[in-house]
């Protein structure tokens, strides 16, 4: 009741409480991810190790109710450790040494099947009391990809050593094939050579001029066939050599070749324009005959020119080193540069330019040694260039300049 001269008031009091309402929504909805996680999830006790909460991926892999399971322990899940075992493991956790434990341990299921488990476990703290909170994958599928690769890996291995020894097999009947061909082929080779020749210078009296030109046709013919297999056996070296990679100058080696091809013909009118400073990184030997084949290749099929120019650069192309060798010679037709680089294949006759055939084919296989590639460019009476990458064998490589011999 009110008395006379009061007047009676209410008194509302209200709270926002749209943030733990929020709150507890995140809540649980972080709980039902928990729950319906395909991956185990456990928390039990830090003392006495029982279960405390498991969730429906626990449940459904290992086939306990979730009553089986709260009275059981980890170690009634893991046959591998025991109680000794598993609390050493656990300790650095209990120390504090560590925050996150990751092991790979066996599971066994109510069945007593197996499989095998990769463990995330933490030590948390609630409501004053300690837990450990464990993550387990399954991790079956992980363990059989990693057998089939070891298996793999082994078959593959295997394959590796029974092709390696058929190789050296092989490149010890090669071995056993080019001492054949050098001792068993080229000894009857002198022998009509030899024979020819005497004929020639003692009994040429009894010969007429054509008896005579055909003992010399011989003659040329067998130092051909020997020319012939020199080359066959030096490019069968080149393909089983192991290669001794280390810092050459291109240009340098360029010039001890030119020297030594204007010695063979100092009568010749030959300009050579010399790139300084070009350094790669290969087998030297094997550089040298590369060089000293295109060179040579240059000085022969520019020799009917009333002045030869031969030249040696680099240039860069996709940020990879190109280097090249060009003549003013009598060149080629680009139709049949797919023949340039294979044994044999000729593309102008024994009587225009000597020669065997097997200079080219030595040059592509020490350029594919070094990881490169070869190819050149022509024109019929015009000249010919042949370029070269020495892959990733390459070291450096710069063009500073020229120089004239």
């Amino acid at each position: 009741p009110e008395l006379p001269g009061e007047k009676s008031m209410v008194l509302w009091v209200s709270r926002d409480i749209t943030k733990r309402i929020e709150t507890e929504e995140t809540k649980n909805w972080l709980g039902r991810i928990l729950e319906e996680s395909l991956n185990e999830i456990y928390a039990f006790d830090a003392e006495d190790l029982h279960f405390i909460e498991v969730n429906r991926g626990a449940l459904d892999n290992l086939g306990y109710t979730q009553d089986e399971l709260l009275a059981l322990t980890p170690l009634d899940l893991k046959p591998e450790f025991s109680e000794e075992s598993f609390s050493a493991l656990l300790e650095p956790l209990r120390s504090g040494e560590v925050r996150t434990l990751e092991f790979s341990t066996i599971h066994q299921r109510k069945d007593g099947s197996l499989y095998p488990i990769e463990a995330h476990v933490q030590l948390l703290s609630v409501g004053g009391k300690s837990a450990f909170l464990a993550i387990l994958l399954d991790i079956t599928q992980r363990r059989k990809a990693q057998e089939e690769l070891q298996q793999l890996n082994a078959e593959l291995e295997q394959r590796v050593e029974e092709r390696t020894s058929l190789l050296e097999e092989t490149n010890r009947e090669l071995e056993a094939f080019s001492s054949s061909v050098s001792h068993d082929l080229r000894a009857p080779l002198r022998a009509i050579d030899g024979y020819s020749q005497l004929l020639l210078e003692d009994y040429s009296q009894n010969l007429e001029f054509g008896g005579q030109d055909y003992l010399r046709r011989i003659r040329v013919a067998t130092q051909r066939m020997g020319d012939l297999i020199h080359d066959l056996l030096k490019l069968s070296r080149i393909t089983r050599s192991g290669l001794s990679c280390q810092a050459v100058c291109l240009s340098e080696m360029v010039e001890l070749v030119t020297q030594e091809l204007i010695q063979s013909q100092p009568e010749r009118a030959v300009v050579f324009h010399i790139a300084s400073d070009i350094h790669v990184f290969g087998d030297p030997q094997l550089l040298h005959v590369l060089l000293d084949n295109l060179l040579a290749n240059a000085w022969k099929y520019s020799a009917k020119q009333s002045q030869s120019e031969i030249e040696f650069g680099c240039f860069h192309e996709a940020e990879q080193a190109v280097y090249f060798i060009r003549d003013n010679g009598v060149g080629f037709n680009e139709s049949f540069s797919d023949r340039l680089f294979k044994p044999f294949q000729r593309l102008h006759s024994q009587r225009e330019f000597e020669g065997t055939g097997i200079g080219l084919a030595t040059v592509e296989r020490i350029v594919s040694r070094h990881k490169g590639k070869v190819w050149a460019e022509g024109e019929e009476g015009v000249g010919a260039t042949f370029y070269f990458t020495l892959g990733c064998c390459v070291q450096n490589s710069s063009l500073s300049g020229s120089s004239d011999a």
